[in-house]
């Protein structure tokens, strides 16, 4: 049909485009200078075994404001990977090495000291291409050779027991140090619920950086204060106290409640300190509820707009069939399982990722659960019209045999890696972050709703499925193919079935029954919002969507246990749309005019 040709290649190249466009260039390198005798001079002290030593050279460490040492703390913390060549050739004994794997007992090095990231040496010694020993600084970076070494020439190096907080403290505040804002961020939060004093200069500095962003001057301010009010500060006179505790209730950090407590149960309420912390608890626990709510609202948006793909196939199919498809959450199974392919094909993971892949994985998607829907429609359905029971248990049945071929297939429980630009999310304001994976689900979901309107009311195909809809009988004797005209509609409810699929997987796992999740909240979307009306199942998946994510959490309160919280808030969903078609039975927008008598 020339409307559905038409549609599927506008919408493809709009994907193609919206994806290329997240594709954008990579970021310049970033321009890395060899690490300065001293940083190596306060390494090998740190790394030689003398416990009076070690913590002077931690202190050197933090001193040198080298961000990219914190990855050497964190490998010589945790024992991984780096190892002394203590019987190696004279150019490399008591040389520190980064072992990659051992195999036979040959340790493999593919960098034969030990880089820090960036491709800067931290040891000035290296290798060239033809394996001699070279010390020139500036032919260090093309050093990467493979070097393997007897594992009984090399001596493990790792931080003693009693080392390891020291150098886990080192390396927090290095990582304040990192221009990648995440990074940053992790640590300042880390160090400010230590409440350790020790991290107060480092926090103060960067809450003083002109350089960084506001988001990071909260963190660190918030930080700050926290452990002010702890306190492990001596000599803090309560008046520096108050003013920390009044900040922290202006900044509305979560974590700050925590320490605010504690600090409320050792002061009198009716002192000004203890009224202070009442007060500035009242504030953020007020703030943090408001961003909770908005946050479950947005994320029944876009679950919301998963139920508004399978509603749409279902109101499709029932509309002009008289079908209830019991397989079609199955068929958002075909869809979530197509996509899982297409990653594998594309081989796309966290960490070799291949961005695009999900440009091809969703027309696959809608083709694979369309062709399903081909087969079942042809096979089972196309021999039970009129029988509305016999095909509600066929359909049922379908389901059945392909939850199972999808479990001998894939197994029990597979994932889905995101492609690269969907990971992370927006922070619109202050600890109300959206995920880019739901931002993306939502447009998504309006595009094809898009589509179906302009499938339907714009194109010769659309305009036969009304016809047939309306009177079957009459668009037959115009010469419409009634069988052909099923047959697509069916095809094309199913691809958007598993186009939801497809969807799905960026927020939640994949499973062989995953469609037995979604497929009655469809249903309830279908009957809420009108069989056959656009607007009605769009208001409904998105209504049904946000009642979803909020009862859930309001019925935890009385049903700690998550799966009991999830069930209840579905059977109150249930009871409120029964007592909705009592009162309205054809749903939010009723057909009008002669289809109200089809």
């Amino acid at each position: 049909m020339p409307g559905f040709r038409n549609l599927f290649f506008s919408s493809l190249t709009f994907l193609a485009l919206l994806g290329l466009a997240g594709c954008g260039g990579e970021a310049e390198s970033e321009k890395i200078s060899l690490v300065s005798p001293e940083v190596n001079d306060a390494i090998a002290r740190l790394t030689a075994g003398d416990a009076d030593a070690a913590p002077g050279a931690l202190n050197d460490l933090v001193k040198a404001g080298d961000y990219r040492i914190a990855a050497f703390l964190k490998s010589f913390r945790e024992g991984q990977s780096i190892y002394r060549w203590v019987e190696g050739p004279p150019e490399w004994k008591n040389r520190l090495v980064l072992v990659d794997k051992f195999k036979d007992g040959v340790a493999v090095l593919h960098y034969p000291i030990y880089r820090l990231p960036g491709g800067s040496d931290l040891f000035p010694i290296s290798v060239n291409a033809d394996g001699k020993l070279v010390t020139a600084p500036r032919r260090l970076r093309r050093a990467v050779i493979l070097v393997t070494a007897p594992k009984a020439e090399l001596q493990e190096v790792s931080a003693p027991r009693r080392l390891r907080r020291a150098v886990l403290a080192a390396e927090d505040t290095l990582k304040l140090l990192s221009p990648e804002e995440s990074v940053c961020l992790e640590a300042a939060k880390k160090c400010g619920n230590s409440r350790r004093v020790e991290f107060l200069p480092a926090l103060e500095r960067l809450a003083e950086d002109p350089a960084r962003s506001k988001k990071v001057h909260r963190v660190a301010r918030t930080g700050i204060c926290q452990i002010r009010i702890s306190g492990n500060v001596p000599g803090l006179d309560d008046g520096a106290v108050l003013a920390a505790v009044k900040e922290l209730g202006e900044l509305q950090s979560e974590s700050a409640i925590s320490v605010l407590k504690d600090l409320e149960k050792k002061e009198s309420t009716d002192s000004a300190l203890g009224k202070a912390c009442l007060s500035s608890i009242a504030d953020i626990e007020s703030y943090q509820s408001k961003v909770r709510n908005l946050k479950h609202v947005f994320n029944g948006l876009s679950m919301g707009s998963v139920f508004i793909l399978m509603a749409l196939g279902l109101s499709i199919i029932f509309g002009l069939m008289g079908v209830i498809n019991m397989a079609h959450g199955e068929l958002m199974m075909v869809g979530a399982y197509t996509t899982y392919v297409v990653m594998n094909i594309f081989g796309h993971s966290v960490d070799n990722p291949a961005s695009y892949y999900f440009i091809f994985a969703i027309p696959a998607a809608f083709l694979a659960a369309g062709f399903f829907g081909i087969l079942i429609e042809f096979f089972v359905v196309r021999h039970l019209y009129g029988r509305p029971l016999d095909t509600l248990l066929a359909t049922y049945a379908c389901g059945l045999a392909m939850v199972q071929g999808a479990r001998l297939i894939f197994g029990d429980n597979i994932g889905v890696n995101a492609p690269t630009q969907l990971v992370g999310s927006y922070e619109l304001f202050q600890d109300f972050n959206i995920a880019k994976a739901r931002v993306f689900i939502i447009f998504f979901s309006g595009f094809g709703v898009l589509l179906i309107y302009l499938l339907m009311s714009r194109t010769r195909t659309g305009l036969l499925i009304r016809a047939t809809t309306q009177n079957r009988a009459t668009a037959r004797s115009l010469g419409v193919n009634s069988r052909f005209i099923d047959s697509m509609t069916f095809a094309f409810g199913s691809g958007l079935a598993g186009l939801a699929g497809c969807a799905l997987t960026l927020i939640a796992g994949v499973t062989p029954d995953m469609g037995n999740n979604y497929i009655v909240d469809s249903f309830l979307v279908v009957v809420v919002g009108g069989v056959g009306e656009l607007m009605g199942v769009i208001a409904a998946g998105l209504g049904i969507g946000v009642l979803n994510k909020v009862f859930e959490p309001f019925l935890g309160w009385f049903f700690p246990e998550s799966t009991a919280s999830v069930t209840w808030g579905k059977v109150l969903i249930l009871v409120l749309v029964i007592a909705f078609i009592q009162w309205r039975p054809a749903g939010i927008f009723p057909p009008k005019g002669r289809l109200a008598d089809v």
